[in-house]
């Protein structure tokens, strides 16, 4: 099962990084802990584009990771479905949008989940607000646990000398 976790967002906007950090830690937190990760890829973007269903078509599950406003939990997954377009815009579309046009053009309907973690402050800058800091670990942790049954270490072989 090949995975994708796909984080998005805008790093100058304080909060708005979240989905950025989020893959960054997340990375870094998987690496640590298994020497080689065979299955499972990280990806960050400032938007998503219609561009990103070639990329999702490629994978059995992914997971796209973004800061929320309106999320009354610290943070929430939940299962995605395809959903087609509702209106129209320049400056980015919505994951169940991507999922759908996925469906339509590659004929293949990866396992997506949304990750959403709650946001407070959006600004012109960088850094999380200490807030949302505590609600990404609170994400990680949950994740961590959540994914690790479907994470496939490559066996390391011996140097010969």
């Amino acid at each position: 099962m090949k995975i994708l976790v796909y984080g998005f967002g805008n790093p100058a906007r304080q909060d708005d990084a979240l989905g950025i950090e989020f893959v960054h830690r997340m990375q870094q937190m998987l690496e640590r802990e298994f020497d080689t990760l065979s299955n499972i890829e990280f990806d960050i973007g400032y938007q998503l584009n219609i561009e990103d269903a070639l990329k999702i078509s490629r994978y059995d599950e992914v997971y796209f990771v973004d800061a929320s406003y309106d999320e009354k939990e610290n943070f929430n997954i939940v299962k995605l479905y395809p959903k087609p377009l509702q209106h129209y815009s320049m400056h980015s579309v919505e994951p169940a949008f991507i999922l759908d046009i996925c469906r339509e053009l590659y004929g293949v309907l990866p396992e997506t989940y949304m990750v959403k973690v709650r946001g407070y402050e959006w600004q012109m800058k960088e850094g999380l607000s200490p807030a949302a800091e505590q609600n990404l670990s609170l994400a990680l942790d949950a994740f961590q646990y959540y994914i690790e049954s479907d994470i496939q270490i490559s066996e390391k072989q011996p140097m010969i000398t």
